[in-house]
């Protein structure tokens, strides 16, 4: 069984060093892709965005489901 990672809130994120099962916050998400948290929040609310996994009533997005949604976007 594989252990999830937690990814340090306050450091700079680079997606493409982190293992697929790295959680990461909406607002590491921010940091990554340019959208407010509140776009976030929003496209969650809708259904749209990456898949959100929710760790302890948090919302917290895999690594590779934000992979694959970027991919999705044609974005890098």
């Amino acid at each position: 069984m594989n252990a999830i990672h937690q990814i340090d809130p306050a450091q700079p994120v680079d997606i493409a060093s982190l293992p697929g099962d790295a959680l990461l916050t909406r607002r590491q998400l921010e940091q990554i892709t340019g959208f407010r948290t509140q776009t976030f929040k929003n496209w969650a609310a809708a259904g749209r965005g990456p898949q959100i996994t929710i760790i302890e009533k948090c919302p917290r997005y895999r690594v590779a489901d934000v992979r694959a949604w970027l991919a999705g976007r044609g974005t890098k």
